[in-house]
């Protein structure tokens, strides 16, 4: 059966792609991101007519939107550029959409609403050589001892003399929960989407791995159309470890300069 219009689906895991970037004031380079997004979605499929970016993190923290992802959720309205006239002469508009993912595709009657939880204290650290690293050069006043020793516990008091502050008095953190499994399970979704052309995913975290080869096999066996998936990592990251294995099995690795 003949398509009559083709989609790019853009899978970003938004904060381990682009990390500690700043949103709170200037939010110009996201729009550049994206752009950056169309075009390489436009050299993957140079027909398509509809791209969507899916941004995946830690978005909801007990059902409301975490300040992480209001500011998120603002600058991709902002940034967003759908439509505008295809760059094919007589190829009408290019449609698309940027959203933040709470909720399978395909499968929205569901969301996920606790894919951010906010824990106190601190994540238990080991130190590389004991009782202090090796350079250290004041064992006794070394604060990187200190840190280590609040780290034991989230009930661990301040070493300082009668003071009663504990770790989880003293230490926040926030946990995104989800993100891989929703990209994970989305890229399977999309194989039911005959109007998907290609996926491009972008992401800097090993843990995806398993589940674009798996999409990728699927995807091959699937009738046409048939489905490209793309894997774009930071270019500043020449080693992949996986940059062979993803090749050999027909993906494409794609260096993305920010």
């Amino acid at each position: 059966m003949a398509i009559a219009e083709s989609t790019v689906a853009i899978l970003v895991d938004f904060d381990n792609f682009f990390i500690n970037k700043d949103l709170a004031g200037n939010t110009d380079w996201l729009a550049h991101e994206i752009d950056q997004m169309i075009s390489m979605a436009l050299a993957i499929d140079g027909a398509a007519k509809n791209i969507f970016i899916r941004l995946y993190g830690g978005w909801l923290e007990n059902g409301a939107l975490t300040t992480r992802a209001s500011q998120v959720q603002m600058a991709a309205t902002n940034a967003n550029p759908f439509p505008f006239p295809h760059p094919n002469p007589g190829a009408g508009s290019l449609r698309g959409s940027v959203d933040l993912v709470t909720r399978l595709y395909s499968i929205p009657e569901h969301e996920f609403a606790h894919t951010s939880k906010t824990k106190v204290g601190l994540p238990r650290l080991k130190l590389i050589s004991k009782p202090n690293p090796a350079e250290c050069l004041d064992a006794t006043a070394c604060p990187i001892k200190t840190l280590h020793a609040m780290t034991k516990s989230k009930y661990k008091k301040c070493p300082a003399t009668d003071c009663t502050v504990t770790s989880d008095k003293a230490f926040i953190r926030t946990e995104q929960k989800m993100v891989d499994t929703l990209m994970a399970c989305d890229m399977q979704l999309l194989l039911k989407d005959q109007s998907v052309s290609a996926i491009l995913v972008l992401s800097d975290d090993i843990d995806i791995i398993p589940a674009a080869i798996t999409a990728s096999v699927l995807f091959e066996r699937r009738p046409a159309p048939k489905i490209k998936i793309f894997c774009a990592i930071p270019n500043s990251d020449v080693n992949h470890p996986y940059k062979d294995m993803l090749n050999s099995l027909g993906m494409q690795i794609c260096c993305w300069r920010s």
